[in-house]
């Protein structure tokens, strides 16, 4: 299940809890205490998706617990930070009062549908950590463990996964009006009796302060149906390459691709020129692939003319990358990279090309239903094939920068009566022509790639390149304090040095090869 999936749930479990209300209310007092339990946590898991994909810092929030000051109450925040303050005070009472209550479990209905609720916005917020990794210092920083993560922390989409993720919180406080009026803390035995009183007043507060209001509006500025973060997975592993090596479908095809792009984020700075003829291997038969069954399948017979002329990139960038060495020994298939890449282009191939010849249509596709979910999952590898060309141009450009791509020397070594002409391999300068190509054919695959997912209808899954378009750095594995810095100066003059190294490589002269 995506993270969209998890939200529908949660959504659909206060709608739950908003009907039971219609209800008498329980005249035992412990069932009515469940639920307003049940209700911190819930506003607490509703807050935290809103923190993660608005790209709020814990600085600006109140701290839990204290009452908010209507006289000091929101300010010139932003949406996002005004909606996790309204959300934090939702709960401002309750949380003093439910201390030394102990962990009553969920009881009744109510309570019941709002753990559920809350359960899955739980696994929700562990589908946004997977990919945007955890905190690493007390400046809210973060180490993104996928190029989906980084999009998400760079902001790409930020309207739209704000609009989806505020639909519950203006849902949780529309329940707060029912909710108000059902938990009566009268004659019930403290310690219940605080909590409910408690409860009771976060709910009213709610009911008449600016949470609805503030999430009512942060929906209609977005789209919240086409917001990128609902399509999020669990982040990949990528420390066994064995597991992405042999895909036995189509949708661990898709995995295979998020895990060759994992790996790209997370170990980039390890890339080998020879991964690199590996993968521009694997993306020439991907390519083919995809947009043979695009054509096929969407009835647009021009799809595959167009792969065909999108894989000459790939070619090309394999052509320039077999005249490059890295300064560490050819380990074959031994990373999640070119594992999975490779796996992917070798399953399509014997689904689809079994003899070496393209199988008719009725082979792979014998009904409706095989067709859509052809359509589905190569549209679903073709929407990452872009940031995966993203990507490894950066990751080629920072080899390159630590002194690991060499190209090929001759040097004569005088003997005795002759003169032999021996090859060595040296560290290739910026301007080199054969480096500058291999970065030119990375360029073009992915513009390549944009334009055969374009004409397809394939929308593109953001990644490296809408983060920088958007002013990322480059690196973020290794420049991670800088998505929500400490200090906004340096890292945005540190950021500026390697955009401006970036494009003093890729503006080299381009040398025409015979």
């Amino acid at each position: 299940m995506d993270y969209g999936d998890y939200l529908e749930t949660a959504a659909a479990q206060l709608a739950r809890a908003h009907a039971i209300l219609r209800q008498p209310r329980p005249p035992d007092p412990a069932v009515r205490a469940s639920a307003a339990l049940a209700r911190i946590r819930l506003y607490r898991s509703v807050e935290r998706q809103v923190v993660a994909v608005g790209g709020v810092r814990e600085a600006d929030l109140p701290q839990r617990g204290v009452v908010p000051d209507r006289q000091r109450a929101g300010g010139n925040q932003t949406a996002a930070a005004n909606l996790a303050t309204a959300l934090r005070y939702a709960t401002a009472h309750s949380i003093t009062a439910s201390e030394g209550v102990g962990n009553i479990p969920p009881i009744g209905p109510v309570a019941v549908a709002l753990h559920s609720a809350h359960q899955a916005l739980q696994i929700a917020g562990d589908i946004l950590i997977s990919n945007t990794g955890p905190y690493t210092g007390p400046g809210d920083d973060h180490q993104p463990s996928t190029a989906d993560g980084i999009a998400l922390l760079a902001g790409v989409g930020r309207e739209n996964n704000l609009a989806a993720v505020a639909r519950l919180a203006a849902a949780a406080a529309d329940m707060d009006v029912r909710l108000a009026r059902w938990l009566w803390p009268e004659e019930a035995p403290a310690p219940l009796g605080r909590v409910l009183a408690a409860a009771e007043q976060d709910a009213w507060q709610t009911k008449n302060g600016s949470l609805r209001n503030d999430a009512r509006t942060i929906v209609g500025l977005g789209h919240g149906a086409q917001a990128p973060v609902r399509a999020l997975a669990i982040g990949p592993a990528v420390d066994d390459p064995h597991r992405w090596a042999s895909p036995a479908s189509l949708q661990e095809c898709v995995a295979a691709v998020d895990a060759a792009r994992a790996w790209l984020t997370r170990r980039g700075d390890d890339l080998t020129v020879q991964q690199v003829v590996r993968v521009a291997t694997a993306a020439v038969g991907i390519t083919r692939s995809v947009g043979h069954v695009q054509a096929h399948t969407t009835g647009t017979p021009a799809l595959d003319e167009l792969a065909a002329t999108t894989a000459r990139p790939w070619r090309g960038v394999l052509e320039f990358a077999n005249e490059l060495r890295s300064p560490v020994p050819d380990r074959g298939n031994l990373s999640t990279l070119t594992a999975a890449m490779s796996g992917v282009a070798t399953w399509l191939q014997g689904q689809l090309r079994p003899a070496g010849q393209w199988a008719d249509p009725p082979r792979w596709a014998a009904d409706e239903a095989a067709r859509s979910a052809w359509r589905t999952g190569t549209a679903q590898i073709l929407s990452r094939m872009p940031d995966l060309a993203d990507q490894l141009h950066d990751a080629t450009l920072r080899a390159h920068g630590r002194g690991g791509v060499l190209t090929e020397a001759r040097r004569l070594i005088r003997r005795p009566g002759q003169l032999i002409r021996a090859t060595h391999w040296v560290t290739a300068p910026p301007e080199h022509p054969v480096f500058t190509e291999l970065l030119g054919g990375l360029r073009a695959a992915g513009t390549a790639t944009r334009a055969l997912a374009a004409r397809a209808d394939v929308a593109e899954r953001p990644g490296v390149g809408a983060a920088a378009a958007l002013g990322a750095p480059m690196s973020p594995a290794k420049l991670a304090g800088q998505w929500y810095p400490q200090s906004p100066a340096e890292p945005v003059e540190r950021a500026s040095r390697t955009r401006s190294r970036a494009a003093q490589l890729q503006g080299a002269p381009q040398v025409k090869r015979r």
